[in-house]
């Protein structure tokens, strides 16, 4: 075979591997922020079993159907449950391929605080725009807290707090740390410190790939298609300027986001007055539900003492 041949050969198979590495990282990309209509829960699709739960939280506890819209011009749906004397105020912020409804069992768990639930971009009810797990959900944060504000004034007449669980949770500390007085006091669960580690560790779990190339490839795809900079978020950077009274709670084995995500984030926010409640194994995202008693128990603890209200522990 000639120099020439040989090098046009090579040539081809560059092009040809180059293509499917292309192809493998978009399709890996594509499957992450685009949010799946067909997720089961058992054997519900997950939209089925949320709008069941919608609307049973409207004909039994009067939740309040709300609509707003962020600065990016995304619509976020949400729902306001109001009890006769609250205690408290608190906003749920869900996980990543999850929704509100899958909120719901906080409702039951904290019968005396009012609750709002909403759906982050990309979410339940919002099925347009894509997710960009935390980079810009922050925003959607934001523009809830300030929606409730002018419109749900009586909500911030008792504390408010935000509770946010994995790709909420960062999302949350984002939001705080971009606005101060968004709440008075912040509960964390399950996150991750890093964006970036966390996709690195489970692109290589989950596909059994190697990070490289794809997962540069995908990270640049996705600071196109999302105008996200993985680098730029770190709950890790965020902690440190939280002043608010700051919970973080992560179950001892989580395969999804491991624990030493929230005892990274600890080490930094321990300075302030942090507390960390390592909880038994569990499902990421699921310890509420998994131990419902523990889980308030622990929370009602820390809100007592930490917005000395003896009424959280009612």
């Amino acid at each position: 075979m000639s120099k020439n041949r040989r090098s046009l050969s090579f040539f081809r198979l560059f092009v040809i591997a180059s293509s499917i590495t292309l192809v493998i990282a978009y399709l890996s990309l594509h499957k992450l922020i685009f949010i799946s209509k067909n997720i089961m829960m058992g054997k519900e699709n997950m939209y089925v079993v949320a709008k069941r739960v919608r609307q049973d939280l409207i004909d039994r506890l009067g939740a309040k159907s709300f609509t707003c819209k962020t600065k990016d011009k995304i619509s976020l749906n949400g729902l306001v449950i109001k009890r006769k004397n609250p205690v408290a105020t608190v906003l749920i912020c869900h996980g990543y391929r999850c929704c509100k409804e899958l909120g719901a069992g906080y409702i039951d768990m904290f019968p005396n605080y009012n609750i709002v639930l909403f759906d982050f971009r990309a979410h339940g009810e919002n099925k347009k725009s894509i997710t960009t797990i935390g980079c810009h959900e922050h925003k959607d944060i934001e523009t809830v807290s300030s929606w409730l504000r002018e419109h749900e004034p009586e909500l911030y007449t008792v504390p408010f707090v935000i509770l946010g669980v994995s790709m909420g949770g960062a999302a949350a500390l984002r939001a705080v740390e971009h606005n101060s007085n968004a709440c008075d006091a912040l509960i964390i669960d399950s996150s991750f410190s890093s964006l970036k580690s966390v996709l690195y560790n489970t692109f290589a779990t989950k596909s059994g790939l190697p990070t490289f190339p794809f997962l540069p490839i995908m990270e640049k795809m996705f600071n196109y298609l999302g105008s996200c900079n993985l680098d730029a978020m770190k709950p890790l950077e965020s902690v440190k300027k939280i002043k608010q009274p700051l919970l973080l709670i992560h179950s001892c084995i989580d395969k999804v986001v491991p624990v030493q995500e929230s005892l990274l984030m600890y080490a930094q926010a321990a300075k302030t007055g942090a507390k960390l409640w390592i909880a038994p194994e569990c499902k990421h995202g699921w310890l509420h539900r998994k131990y419902p008693d523990l889980y308030k128990k622990k929370v009602s603890k820390f809100l007592s003492k930490r917005l000395s209200n003896k009424q959280f522990e009612n």
